[in-house]
């Protein structure tokens, strides 16, 4: 058994990276948003082993989840090291992070649409948010989430995905996460998405 030092709990192997991927990629098979041959199956990921994540992007702070990985090119990008990894189930908050651009890059339409706009406050990409109240754990799922519109969304795919569409009770009666919430449930559920 290797021996955790402190310094290792922010790094992750190219074993663990691609193990993180694959099993987002089962828990997005499940839900039936990755079929075979489907747009998201080509979505490949790559672990950088010189690669460092932020340290807090823009100055929101650590994110309490995770955004330390990019996706690209329909590729999403692991940095070996990085906060995040802090947790078991961190890598996967990572990826599945990035899977949620991945998602509004391979099928934008809905992310332009009224449903999206309504609950998030503007387009997907937009880089100033429309609505958001200064006090961000009121109207979004993590500090990182006020960022943009894209990161909200990336952010409370994350959640979505990781929770099976059930939202987190600390959520419950926060009528902008919970609209958040239905926005995403809708969106995905035309694009495939059969639990709950």
């Amino acid at each position: 058994m290797p021996r955790t030092t402190f310094l290792s709990k922010f790094h992750v192997s190219q074993t663990e990276a691609f193990r993180a991927f694959d099993a987002v990629c089962r828990e997005l098979r499940d839900v039936g948003l990755m079929k075979g041959g489907g747009e998201l199956e080509g979505v490949e990921c790559e672990w950088h082993p010189e690669g460092i994540g932020s340290f807090g992007v823009s100055g929101c702070g650590l994110s309490d989840f995770a955004t330390e990985g990019y996706y690209w090119n329909r590729t999403i990008h692991l940095p070996a090291w990085g906060f995040w990894f802090g947790s078991a189930d961190g890598i996967r908050n990572v990826v599945r992070h990035e899977f949620g651009h991945a998602l509004a890059d391979i099928r934008p339409k809905p992310f332009k649409g009224a449903v999206f706009r309504r609950a998030f406050g503007a387009p997907y990409g937009r880089r100033k948010v429309a609505r958001f109240r200064s006090d961000w754990e009121e109207s979004c799922v993590s500090k990182y989430a006020s960022s943009c519109t894209q990161e909200d969304w990336a952010e409370t795919f994350m959640l979505f995905l990781r929770n099976k569409g059930r939202m987190p009770a600390r959520f419950r009666g926060l009528p902008d996460i919970e609209a958040k919430w239905d926005a995403t449930h809708s969106i995905l559920s035309k694009m495939g998405w059969n639990r709950g």
